[in-house]
């Protein structure tokens, strides 16, 4: 693009939008394959009983 050009060009926006959905697609692949809902992780509490 020279110094002098104004705006953008279609290839630009194109690659533009192009980067964005895969960045959006990724985004919302990772939310589903990762539900917010899960159990998380808790170790499990040992019980000890001194005699």
């Amino acid at each position: 693009m020279s110094l002098n050009s104004q705006g953008y060009i279609l290839v630009e926006m194109l690659v533009a939008i192009a980067v964005t959905s895969i960045v959006l697609n990724g985004t919302y692949a990772a939310y589903t394959f990762f539900p917010l809902n899960s159990k998380p992780f808790y170790p499990r509490r040992i019980l000890i009983v001194m005699p």
